[in-house]
């Protein structure tokens, strides 16, 4: 298998950002749900933490009337989830692309990714009150921060030059 690097023309690049970006964002959104159906399990209501997001959002229901799992809610939500997952996985892939070339933008890269979390949080809080009190803020993070984990992992494991680069990140910074 031929890496992401050794793939040069625009159409390439553009084949390999799309590929790259469908595959991390569906690892990342795999990972966040996986963790919450372990946890959804642990708690003894398999399928709830979509269900909720998914009656809270789509329904306009508050945290405290939804008390049972609702299919159509766990896969109305589950779709949005992966949809969001993969494009946020598009915007990796082309951030990564550019960190290949550029390593003094992975300084930016991590000032938009403390960006983006803390946006999440309060669309989320916009969006639907009272769910991440619900769920719980550090589970809320542990499961961000495993989905981070999956797609930077998959996206330098695809891109060994970005790898490569995390030692050039601060040389023009001085």
């Amino acid at each position: 298998m031929a890496t992401a690097t050794t793939r040069a023309t625009p159409l390439n690049a553009a084949r390999v950002i799309a590929e790259d970006g469908f595959l991390s964002g569906v690892i990342g959104g795999l990972t966040v749900a996986i963790f919450f159906l372990v946890v959804d399990l642990v708690g003894g209501r398999p399928f709830f933490t979509p269900s909720l997001l998914g009656s809270v959002l789509f329904l306009g229901e508050s945290v405290a009337t939804v008390n049972a799992v609702d299919a159509p809610m766990v896969m109305a939500y589950t779709g949005l989830h992966f949809l969001l997952f993969v494009a946020v996985g598009m915007a990796a892939a082309f951030a990564v692309r550019e960190f290949e070339v550029h390593p003094h933008v992975g300084v930016l890269l991590v000032i938009l990714f403390v960006c983006f979390e803390a946006s999440f949080i309060g669309i989320s809080t916009a969006l639907m009150p009272g769910v991440i009190g619900a769920l719980g803020t550090t589970l809320v993070a542990i499961a961000n921060l495993l989905s981070a984990a999956a797609m930077a992992t998959y996206l330098l494991w695809r891109h060994p030059r970005a790898w490569k680069q995390l030692d050039h990140v601060w040389d023009d910074a001085g």
